[in-house]
């Protein structure tokens, strides 16, 4: 063989190696075509989904940006019903004010007199004075130091410092010389007895 026939031969070899990857090329851009169609159809339909969905979002948004504007209105008459209500209770409470003025009012009474109950009992611990007063208001107005330390069972000191008490509140008078605490005052009703 001469040098032209294998050079010739050598060249074909080239190309027919050249076609073969050409041809293996053209196989795999062939190949990549199809996927990337694929991918593209499959994109084309994600886009058609979110679209929809999108759609769906942009409804649903102005539902309730008109939902938001009913409220909005009906909140509006509520709050003039409201003002309608205010201004009559204003009145009302003017005419109940004006009544409880000219009326005896016996629940406002009876509060403070718990109030006052809470304040002697707790707070001032006004047990020995009630104790006093009772007794005087009873069948003897006049009762000396001892006496009153034995009926109401007070110890000395305590029944001294309520009759000192109750002479500067001017409710009895007490001589200090004869030790007589006598009511000057009373309070309590006179229990009749049968």
């Amino acid at each position: 063989m001469s040098s032209t026939e294998e050079k010739l031969g050598s060249v074909f070899k080239e190309i027919s190696s050249i076609l073969s990857d050409t041809k293996n090329n053209l196989e795999n851009l062939e190949q990549k075509k199809i996927e990337l169609e694929e991918e593209k159809k499959q994109l084309a339909v994600e886009i058609g989904r979110l679209s929809i969905e999108k759609q769906d979002l942009v409804l649903q948004s102005q539902e309730k940006e008109t939902k938001i504007g009913e409220l909005t209105s009906s909140q509006k008459d509520l709050l003039k019903e409201y003002e309608v209500l205010k201004e009559e209770l204003k009145s009302f409470q003017e005419i109940a004010t004006a009544a409880r003025r000219k009326e005896f009012d016996f629940e406002e009474i009876k509060n403070l007199l718990k109030v006052y109950g809470v304040l002697i009992s707790e707070i001032y611990d006004a047990t020995a004075h009630y104790k006093i007063l009772d007794l005087l208001h009873g069948d003897k107005e006049e009762m000396s130091k001892d006496e009153i330390k034995g009926a109401t069972g007070i110890s000395g000191a305590m029944v001294l410092h309520a009759i000192f008490d109750l002479r500067k509140a001017e409710l009895i008078s007490f001589d200090e010389d004869t030790g007589l605490a006598k009511l000057v005052r009373r309070i309590f009703v006179k229990e009749k007895n049968n």
